[in-house]
This record gives structure tokens, C-alpha cells and sequence, in this order.
């Protein structure tokens, strides 16, 4: 009977240390599985502050080709990587925004030149046509055009139109040629009519009367003198 008790006293012991080890096995199981968990979760703050930082790191896109060195950073070291961070995300929007306009400003520059050859090719197509259109003014029918062509004329037998005198040409046409000095004097012709202006300087037509007064003396001069000399 002893023998018997000792026995079943030595099964009550082995069971009970098969489950005091169960206990064990399962205490240490779950300690393992909260060690993990803590890592495995991290704080909401946490989830909410380093991936942000580590998400805008880049360094491609950083110019000073910085790398944080701590995980879990101090206070004051925190932030100054926060204020990093932020720096880098304002030079991404700057450099976005400068793209942006580098585009427009190509597609401006693109529209610029276009604009600008077409000004270019518009300009040199009016002054060839002007020039047409103030040689044909020459040519049409009008008063003006009849006395210039007096004036062409008188340049054909006599070589010059710079010393023409009175007594040399009919009144009208010496009333023309004054009229044309004041014209110009007074920058009429210039302005309306240009290219009469340089008709008549291609038959040498003195404008300032002084200059032409100048001239007259001077030819009156030369021929006195060789009325001197024939004598």
C-alpha cells in the first residue's frame, strides 16, 4: 500500500512539472511574442514623424548628399532634421514650380520667334512696296511731277540745277523751285515726301538758299574772271 502511494505521489509530482513546464513554455511564448510586438508596432507619433522623414529623404535629389545618422535622435536633433526635411520638400515645390515656368517660358520664347521673324519678314515687305509706291508717285500725272520733269530736263542741257537763275527759266518754274525751298525749310516736304526730296538732290537742287546764294556769287565770280583774262 505504501509502495503504492509512493507511486501515485510520484506521478502527481511528474504530472504537475509537465504542466508547471507547459506554463513555462507558454509564459515564455508569449514574452517573446510581446518583445516582438513593441517593434513591430511602433507609437502612433513615431509612424507619424520618422517615415515621413525617412520618405522625403532622397539622395538623389539632396544636394549636400546628407544621410541622419540616428534613428532615434534627441529632442533638438529631431527637429533639425525636421527642419531638413521641411527645406528639401519647399526646394521640391521651387524646383516644380521652376519647371513649370522654364516650360511656359519656352513655349513663350518659341512663339517669340515666331512672332518676331514674321514682324521681320513683314517689315522688309513694306519698305520693298513703299519704295514702289513712291517710285510710281513719280510717275503719275500732277503738277509737281510736270515740273521736276522741266527740272530733269533743264539737268540734260545744262548739267546742273544748282545755279539756276531767273532770267534763265520761266517765272513758274522759278516759283516752283522757291517753293520748294521753303518746303523744306520748314520740313514739310520731308516729312509728306521724302522721295521727292532725294529725286531732287539726284539733279544736284540746292534746298538751303544761302548755300545756294553761295553759289550764285561763286559763278558770278568765275565768270568775271574770265572775262579778265580774255581781255
Amino acid at each position: 500500500h505504501d509502495q503504492k502511494s509512493s507511486v501515485e505521489q510520484d506521478a502527481s509530482i511528474s504530472d504537475d512539472n509537465v504542466v508547471l513546464k507547459k506554463e513555462e513554455d507558454i509564459n515564455t511564448t508569449d514574452n517573446k511574442r510581446n518583445e516582438k510586438e513593441p517593434s513591430q508596432r511602433a507609437s502612433p507619433k513615431k509612424l507619424e514623424s520618422e517615415p515621413l522623414r525617412l520618405k522625403l529623404f532622397d539622395v538623389n535629389k539632396d544636394p549636400e548628399m546628407f544621410k541622419p545618422l540616428f534613428n532615434k535622435p534627441s529632442e533638438s536633433l529631431a527637429k533639425l532634421y525636421k527642419d531638413r526635411d521641411d527645406a528639401l520638400l519647399l526646394r521640391e515645390k521651387a524646383a516644380a514650380i521652376h519647371e513649370e515656368c522654364r516650360l511656359r517660358f519656352e513655349e513663350s520664347k518659341n512663339a517669340y520667334d515666331k512672332a518676331n521673324g514674321a514682324y521681320n519678314q513683314h517689315k522688309d515687305l513694306i519698305v520693298s512696296i513703299t519704295e514702289k509706291c513712291r517710285n510710281a508717285e513719280l510717275e503719275e500725272p500732277c503738277r509737281w511731277n510736270e515740273m521736276y520733269r522741266r527740272m530733269e530736263n533743264y539737268y540734260k542741257e545744262h548739267g546742273s540745277v544748282s545755279n539756276i537763275h531767273i532770267r534763265d527759266i520761266d517765272r513758274s518754274m522759278y516759283t516752283w523751285n522757291s517753293t520748294q525751298r521753303a518746303q523744306y525749310r520748314d520740313g514739310i516736304i520731308q516729312r509728306r515726301a521724302p522721295h521727292r526730296v532725294e529725286a531732287l538732290r539726284k539733279l544736284g537742287f540746292i534746298f538751303q538758299q544761302k548755300q545756294q546764294q553761295w553759289l550764285e556769287c561763286y559763278e558770278l565770280q568765275v565768270q568775271w574772271k574770265k572775262r579778265i583774262r580774255s581781255l
